[in-house]
């Protein structure tokens, strides 16, 4: 029977929904996460090498980024004979327009040497398919919300604002669009807020969650009318979408090719990179309100056709292993 390991150095829901279905041991070296940086790469590539020597796995899978790991599963290879396998995100893809020739280089090299390549969408495949290798498209498998009592909210409607305060994610806009619509709709903003904005310039129906454990994440997602995830990323299928459709949530979603194509039902679209985005997402919180139930319905109909059409597209990575 094949031993299949899964290495990431990242907190990604992803990886640990894939590694439970593929039967993966999963192992997340995500303890050195906020150490200095050479601290963290050096006890990772330690523990790495540890893991290895001790399982002796036929086929390794691990989450790029890390760039390093990925780098170290490569050099790793010959000395214990394993499969390598990249689970690569759009950020580790360097397909934006805007990607360093160097990050374009190493993604490209990376997934050349790589045995098989795993990507979010069709879109990212048929660009990395282009650069030679055995790719195949697996989106996020629709994740395991926790069954956790409701939160206690003061407004009668509210909004949960999935984001990591990233250069892709229009999080002024949003919080401008917030600052625009009635306070009786309360926004739940997660991620690490520090260093990009002040949060008591904001109204108070803006309410900073930071970076929340996946028990307080789960309970928020049950417990709003719907949620907000934007990326202004062109090839991007963002998590909050699965997570929102697991959850029976409407969605506010970037209007993009890729985002309509997957979440076709239950889904408001916003554009978010232009002018007078903050006015644009208004209208769409207020369109998910008044449709709310008509929405909800919706995704009842989508969470359904995702799975059938995820479980055809895991046969094919199953092919692959």
């Amino acid at each position: 029977m094949m031993q299949l390991l899964w290495l990431t150095w990242e907190d990604h829901r992803r990886s640990r929904s894939l590694a439970r279905v593929l039967g993966a041991e999963l192992h997340e070296l995500t303890s050195t996460l906020g150490r200095p940086r050479l601290i963290r790469y050096g006890l990772n590539v330690y523990d790495t090498v540890r893991i290895l020597g001790r399982r002796r796995p036929d086929t390794v899978i691990c989450q790029c980024p890390s760039f390093v790991l990925a780098l170290l599963m490569v050099l790793l290879r010959p000395v214990f004979g394993y499969r390598f396998g990249l689970d690569a995100h759009n950020g580790a893809l360097a397909i934006e327009p805007d990607s360093p020739g160097l990050l374009r280089w190493l993604a490209g090299w990376l997934q050349r040497r790589a045995d098989f390549v795993i990507v979010h969408n069709d879109a990212v495949e048929a660009f990395v398919k282009d650069r030679g290798g055995t790719v195949v498209a697996l989106p996020d498998p629709l994740p395991g919300i926790a069954e956790v009592a409701p939160a206690d909210f003061p407004r009668p409607f509210n909004l949960l604002f999935v984001c990591t305060f990233k250069p892709d994610e229009p999080y002024l806009a949003v919080l401008e669009a917030a600052r625009l619509i009635d306070p009786g709709i309360g926004i739940y903003v997660t991620g690490d807020l520090r260093g990009k904005i002040d949060p008591g310039t904001w109204p108070d129906h803006i309410v900073f969650c930071g970076r929340v454990p996946w028990e307080r994440y789960d309970q928020l997602l049950r417990s709003v009318n719907g949620v907000i995830d934007l990326s202004t990323r062109e090839r991007c299928l963002v998590c909050g979408a699965y997570e929102a459709v697991a959850a029976g949530k409407p969605m506010i979603l970037s209007r993009t090719p890729t985002l309509m194509d997957y979440f076709a039902r239950g889904a408001v679209f916003t554009d978010n990179t232009v002018g007078d985005s903050p006015h644009s997402i208004r209208r769409a919180i207020l369109d998910l309100r008044a449709r709310e139930a008509e929405l909800k319905a919706e995704v009842a109909i989508l969470k359904r056709e995702l799975a059938q059409d995820w479980n055809a597209r895991l046969q094919r990575l199953l092919g692959v292993l």
